[in-house]
C-alpha cells in the first residue's frame, strides 16, 4: 500500500471503512477489482436513504482501495486501527444486545416493548449510524435481533422475522 492509499484509508470513519470492507468480503477481491466505482455506488444504492452521495462515493473508493491491498498489509492496518470485525454475512446470527447486527454500531431502543407474557418479548430499535432497524428479542435475557431491515425498510436476507 502506498502512502497516499494509506492516508486515504485512515481518513475515513470506521463505520464507512467497515462497510467498504464488507463490500470486498461479500463480493470478493476479483469482482470489486473488475467493477468501476460507479458500479459499486449503484450497488450501494440502498444506503442513499441515510447517507449522502459523497459518503457512498467514499465507501466505493475505499472498497476499490481495499481490493488492491495485499492481504497481510490489510490485516496489519486493521490490527493497527483496532477495528473489530464480525462475520461479513449480515444474516449471520452473532447478535449482541444493544449492537446493530448490520454495521456494529450502538442501537437506540425506541421504548416500545412487546411482552410475550412468559418473561420474554421484544424491544424495537433503530441504528443511528446505518439506518437499520429491528427488534431485540429477550427470553428472560437477550436472545437475538428480529425483523432487521436496512435504512430503506428492506429485510436483511437470512435474518429471522
Amino acid at each position: 500500500m502506498n502512502q497516499k492509499d494509506y492516508q486515504k484509508l485512515i481518513s475515513i470513519p470506521e463505520t464507512r471503512f467497515k462497510i467498504a470492507a464488507r463490500v470486498v468480503l461479500t463480493l470478493g477481491v476479483s469482482k470489486v477489482t473488475e467493477m468501476t466505482a460507479e458500479e459499486i455506488i449503484d450497488g450501494l444504492s440502498n444506503l442513499s436513504g441515510f447517507m449522502e452521495g459523497g459518503e457512498i462515493k467514499v465507501i466505493a473508493g475505499a472498497a476499490k482501495c481495499l481490493a488492491g491491498i495485499d492481504s497481510a498489509e490489510l490485516l496489519g492496518y486493521i490490527h493497527f486501527c483496532d477495528f473489530e470485525f464480525r462475520d461479513p454475512d449480515p444474516g449471520a446470527l452473532h447478535d449482541e444486545d444493544g449492537i446493530c447486527p448490520v454495521c456494529g454500531a450502538e442501537v437506540k431502543y425506541d421504548g416500545n416493548e412487546e411482552d410475550d407474557g412468559n418473561g420474554g418479548g421484544t424491544w424495537g430499535w433503530d441504528c443511528p449510524e446505518c439506518g437499520a432497524s429491528g427488534k431485540a428479542g429477550f427470553n428472560k435475557v437477550f436472545d437475538r435481533h428480529y425483523n432487521v431491515t436496512d435504512g430503506d425498510g428492506e429485510s436483511i436476507p437470512g435474518r429471522p422475522d
